[in-house]
């Protein structure tokens, strides 16, 4: 118990959520080339803050003169677990999860922080945040009818052409579907065998 932050120890079923969690960041970082997940330095143990970088995923940019422009610059987020994450019934949980730094046009996105939806569930993963980040990063996912940015919502709407054109490397790295089986061949010729002798 000694890793335990005070938090964890006051409520053990959250103990085990944050270990779990730590076990699924390692988990994302391996089975990712597009994706980092790092516990805040100088944070509890286990975290409860992770930061994280996806580099590859093409996004919206709104530069200061307000032109949009498509960016493939990394995108810098963090996600924090509330002390309520696992019992949580407040509605505005969805926006306390999730924060981008990188300066970013969404419709789920203002002021840096996050709308995760209201379908959003506590208790998620830190796997499955990563997944909706990674859909709501992309364009793949943007709220329309509660935007969390009116405007940028009116300009995916405007421009869904350009938003199903933005490139994101895949999240997961492929698995192969079968083993793989090498042998070494015997670099002697084959000769064909003779028949047997027979016994006439």
């Amino acid at each position: 118990m000694s890793t335990m932050n005070a938090a964890a120890v006051a409520d053990p079923v959250r103990g085990l959520f944050l270990e779990e969690m730590v076990e699924e960041a390692k988990a994302v970082n391996l089975a990712s080339d597009i994706v980092r997940l790092m516990p805040r330095p100088g944070g509890r143990a286990p975290a409860d803050i992770y930061d994280g970088m996806f580099d590859g995923v093409e996004h919206f940019e709104q530069l200061a003169d307000g032109v949009v422009t498509r960016s493939m610059a990394p995108i810098d987020f963090s996600i924090s677990f509330p002390t309520n994450y696992l019992r949580s019934v407040d509605p505005r949980l969805q926006f306390q999860v999730a924060r981008v730094l990188t300066p970013m046009l969404h419709p789920n996105v203002a002021r840096g922080i996050v709308c995760l939806g209201p379908r959003f569930a506590p208790g998620t993963g830190l796997r499955a945040l990563v997944e909706h980040l990674y859909a709501i990063f992309s364009g793949q996912v943007f709220a329309t009818d509660h935007a969390f940015d009116a405007a940028a919502r009116d300009y995916f709407l405007s421009h869904l052409d350009d938003v199903k054109a933005l490139m994101a490397k895949p999240l997961w790295r492929r698995k192969l579907a079968g083993r793989i089986r090498v042998e070494q061949l015997d670099a002697t010729p084959l000769t064909p065998k003779s028949p047997p002798a027979s016994g006439r």
